[in-house]
């Protein structure tokens, strides 16, 4: 497969586009391993970003009921669409993945179950998952070939130094795990760095969607500054009335224990001290406001 189509991509005087990062999978193995993973049937609908030249859309299509494929590239959109013409259960869209209502999309599909599988474009890696993490939408699992550096920090869990928002927000809702490393000789053309697959499956103990995006507001504000005490960096968003470096104790936690520092465990029960925080709080103004009512 691969070699064949690398012939008709020259045949055709179609050359990938290296300064927008364009590096195809051509490797047949790698290929099989994504899909493999991917366990599909006809009952799934698969989201993939990135078409490209199509090897990984065509493969998809073989097994799902339905597959989104999303391309920018217009010239990479004329060349997959007439090899997929034979798929009637490809929808090619030449748009921003990102841009894109995927709710309003899926609404003909809600019967099918949601899977995304794609070779991400790396400069929108970070962007994808988040669509993914962030949204109400039921997947149930994503399968993402990111930068090798890329898919250690998403696997690493909160608690360590690598971790990162985007780590703490996959492993909140997510068990996640490496599939294989991928060699840049696997692309054409050869990136500057390797790959790695990874695998998202929900957890069955995911917080709902409120708990989860109070959670992430907290992340994104202490991961901000990520050296700075945790007590110093939340000051603001629990109110400097609110006793956190205390609750940090109690949770067992050291008065100088940074955002890295957390482990999943640790963000959920710092999200339900914040929630009961911001609760009491408003009762107190509330309280206030009548009293100066009844002045």
């Amino acid at each position: 497969m691969g070699d064949n189509n690398i012939r008709g991509f020259r045949l055709q005087g179609f050359q990938p586009r290296k300064g927008q990062g364009q590096h195809f999978l051509v490797n047949r193995g790698v290929l099989h391993t994504v899909v493999r993973e991917a366990h599909l049937d006809p009952h799934d609908v698969v989201i993939e970003v990135g078409t490209g030249p199509a090897n990984l859309t065509e493969a998809l299509a073989r097994q799902a009921g339905h597959v989104f494929t999303f391309e920018t590239d217009r010239r990479l959109c004329a060349f997959a669409s007439q090899r997929l013409q034979i798929y009637p259960n490809v929808t090619l869209l030449e748009k921003d993945f990102l841009a894109v209502n995927l709710a309003e999309l899926l609404i003909p599909f809600s019967s099918y179950t949601l899977k995304a599988v794609a070779n991400l474009p790396y400069t929108i890696s970070s962007s994808v998952l988040f669509t993914f993490l962030d949204s109400a939408l039921p997947w149930k699992c994503l399968i993402f070939m990111v930068q090798k550096e890329f898919g250690v920090r998403l696997c690493t869990p909160p608690g360590k130094r690598e971790c990162s928002p985007l780590s703490v927000a996959a492993h909140l809702v997510a068990r996640v795990e490496k599939v294989t490393e991928v060699s840049r000789g696997s692309f054409h053309p050869p990136p500057q760095v390797d790959s790695m697959v990874v695998k998202l499956t929900p957890r069955l103990e995911r917080p709902d969607r409120e708990t989860y995006m109070r959670t992430m507001k907290l992340v994104r504000v202490a991961f901000q500054q990520r050296r700075k005490k945790l007590s110093r960096t939340l000051a603001k968003v629990f109110g400097y009335k609110q006793p956190l470096a205390d609750y940090l104790n109690n949770m067992g936690l050291e008065e100088g224990v940074r955002p890295e520092n957390l482990t999943r465990e640790e963000w959920i029960a710092l999200e339900k001290y914040y929630t009961k925080a911001a609760t009491q709080e408003s009762g107190v103004g509330i309280q206030h406001k009548r009293k100066s009512n009844n002045n």
